[in-house]
């Protein structure tokens, strides 16, 4: 627990044991914080993030290095990118022609210092960028995408997942190369009405995917997407068939499990872990029916 906090909580955890995360203050004010191995605490502000209710400093993403990587609120309550550096330092970003900047959560910002997220454009179009490490900006569009396209993780070897929205507002997944070339897919089931579909929230180091569809009833699903392109399909055990509810991945280790929550039929949410080779699933959190 972060002294002197209302609530906080960890997004990230790197394989060293270093976490980061955000608090929130009595005064409804966020502010990022490290925490060591050891239990030391390090809170941190970007200069600029604002200082009222609902601004100030969120951290999602963490890597090897002890670097994180997130968004901060300034007075205005615009949204824009930050990276820290595990010794302190603060590099603040904005993709050009952004209006609003988000850095992805989680699984954003690798050991090379790539960060990977998305922004809105003057018009509100969002587009994906790439962040190298020496501040280099990329942006893209993945392709057939229509006012949306959103980068939401990157691994060790540059590759970037996502999802993006077509000209009928029905999401698709994509895979981005190091190299810029894509890979589109919607899971066998995924709904085709707009607001349905599949998004892609975390890819692991050998490029296999998860996330959620949402499928023609909206009711959410996980699925697990291998580096060749097949799917596996899978729910918690009791996660509700309403609308809204179901299975929704967060993250994939290198192994291909995954975890995330499911929300029940009282719209409760719970969480989860799936491992890819069946050999068994969270006790009393979740199970798997593929």
């Amino acid at each position: 627990t972060v002294p002197n906090q209302v609530q906080d909580g960890g997004s990230a955890i790197n394989d060293l044991g270093v976490i980061a995360g955000q608090f929130e203050d009595a005064n409804n004010i966020y502010h990022g914080f490290v925490r060591e191995p050891d239990g030391k605490i390090t809170p941190f502000d970007v200069l600029g993030a604002g200082t009222e209710a609902g601004q100030g400093t969120i951290a999602w993403s963490l890597n090897l290095e002890g670097a994180t990587a997130g968004a901060y609120v300034d007075e205005g309550n615009t949204e824009h990118g930050f990276v820290r550096s595990h010794d302190g330092v603060v590099s603040t970003f904005d993709p050009p022609g952004s209006i609003s900047t988000m850095v992805c959560e989680e699984t954003c910002l690798n050991r090379e210092g790539q960060i990977a997220g998305f922004y809105a454009d003057s018009s509100r179009v969002f587009h994906g960028f790439l962040r190298e490490q020496d501040g280099t900006i990329k942006v893209f569009d993945a392709p057939g995408a229509a006012g949306f396209t959103g980068a939401a993780s990157i691994n060790d070897e540059g590759a970037i997942g996502g999802y993006f929205q077509d000209a009928k507002g029905i999401n698709h997944g994509f895979i981005r190369t190091r190299d810029g070339n894509f890979s589109t897919f919607h899971v066998p089931g995924g709904g085709t009405s707009a607001g349905q579909g599949t998004a892609v929230f975390s890819i692991n180091l050998f490029a296999a995917a998860t996330g959620s569809f949402l499928d023609a009833h909206n009711v959410l699903h996980g699925y697990s997407r291998s580096p060749l392109g097949s799917f596996t399909t899978f729910n918690a055990r009791d996660a509700g068939t309403g609308a809204s509810q179901g299975t929704r991945p967060s993250t994939n280790n290198a192994e291909g499990d995954v975890a995330g929550w499911w929300i029940d039929a009282n719209n409760l949410n719970h969480g989860f872990v799936w491992y890819s080779d069946q050999r068994h699933s969270s006790e009393g959190d979740s199970g798997q029916d593929q």
